[in-house]
């Protein structure tokens, strides 16, 4: 049960018998949250909790729940996954770079976490000569998404095969 700060969530009770009038009340966390009506107000970060109370009416008893437990949040947490199409090229090579697993909808960006073998551009990494680097995929935090960073990827950059050895010329005997 979550909800960000400044937002509103529409309360509900199930479980119970009876046509009583339904009531919710903020039992612990008040200055996180309030409740009017069936609308529970996120107010500040951090937890609240929140019951429900159903009246009697001529069958039933009153009832009370156990109170839930709401947290407020500033933003909701994300994560995000670098990914490099190939990982690994033949030297001088590039690599397209892409992310992925990612729920909002801030800018994402790139950025070469270690190795001095590789040169970025956009969303292009060029590997220029044998070895690797590590590259890491960010997204920028938007209105309900924290900004996340992905854990570095690896993209390896292998020397060319060696030429073919150079055949002596023929000469015919004569």
């Amino acid at each position: 049960n979550t909800v960000l700060v400044t937002r509103q969530a529409t309360l509900s009770a199930s479980g119970y018998s009876g046509t009583g009038a339904i009531t919710y009340e903020v039992v612990s966390g008040g200055d996180k949250c309030s409740v009017s009506g069936a609308t529970l107000n996120a107010l500040a970060v951090g937890t609240c909790e929140v019951r429900a109370q159903i009246a009697a009416d001529h069958n039933y008893l009153a009832a009370t729940s156990d109170p839930i437990t709401v947290t407020v949040l500033s933003r909701y947490a994300q994560t995000i996954t670098a990914v490099a199409t190939p990982s690994s090229v033949t030297v001088p090579g590039t690599v397209a770079l892409s992310a992925t697993g990612f729920l909002g909808t801030g800018a994402i960006t790139y950025a070469i976490a270690s190795g001095s073998v590789c040169a970025l551009s956009g969303t292009t990494l060029t590997v220029s000569s044998p070895g690797s680097c590590q590259v890491v995929a960010q997204i920028a935090q938007d209105d309900t998404h924290a900004a996340a960073t992905s854990t570095p990827g690896t993209v390896t950059g292998t020397a060319p095969p060696p030429p073919p050895p150079a055949r002596a010329p023929c000469t015919a005997a004569r």
